[in-house]
């Protein structure tokens, strides 16, 4: 089948299950959202928190993507118990508001040493990333349960492919905004 059939397809099937259809849109605005943060944090480490020594920036990804990993360990334990869609909502709360806490408590990291600065910053950024964890757990989860068994591949293809159109859109939104704004407030909005 040729893929534009195939796709039309698969987003047909898509737009008629509520909430996948939800859960796209909500993927694709987070990944417009996630990306720009993502890609400017080594910046954010330099300007905002006073990390400039590529060692503790190394420190510091390596960290809060470990926090990050312990999230995919609790994710499917908290979906069983809250539901997958509120377990969704759940991750994009936490990819908000850990980037939001570490936008927010920078000027009192950036007082502190630049390891202690690491050490602190981990735990915010691991927040986000823990977020990212169960969003990315808990959308498979969706995709592979409703769509009906002969259309999973298509509906699945369609969804991330709407899905991932939010990322090189928002790398270049997100460098666009802290070129004219600085690289805080693309952490606050």
């Amino acid at each position: 089948t040729p893929w534009f059939a195939s796709f039309r397809r698969g987003f047909a099937c898509l737009w008629h299950l509520p909430p996948l259809r939800a859960a796209t849109l909500a993927g694709t605005l987070g990944n417009l959202a996630f990306v720009p943060m993502e890609a400017l944090l080594v910046i954010f480490c330099d300007e905002r928190l006073g990390i400039r020594d590529g060692a503790l920036i190394g420190w510091f990804f390596g960290g809060h993507s470990l926090v990050g990993a312990l999230g995919v360990i609790a994710a499917p334990p908290l979906a069983r118990r809250l539901g997958l869609g509120r377990a969704f909502v759940c991750g994009l709360g936490a990819l908000g508001a850990g980037f939001l806490a570490l936008a927010l408590a920078a000027p009192a990291f950036q007082a502190l040493s630049p390891g202690w600065a690491t050490v602190a910053a981990v735990f915010p950024a691991g927040l986000a990333v823990t977020g990212v964890s169960f969003l990315n757990v808990t959308f498979t989860t969706l995709r592979q349960q409703l769509p009906p068994a002969d259309m999973r591949g298509r509906v699945i293809a369609a969804s991330r492919t709407l899905a991932w159109a939010g990322l090189p859109l928002g790398a270049v939104l997100g460098g666009v905004a802290a070129e004219e704004f600085g690289v805080g407030p693309v952490y606050v909005t």
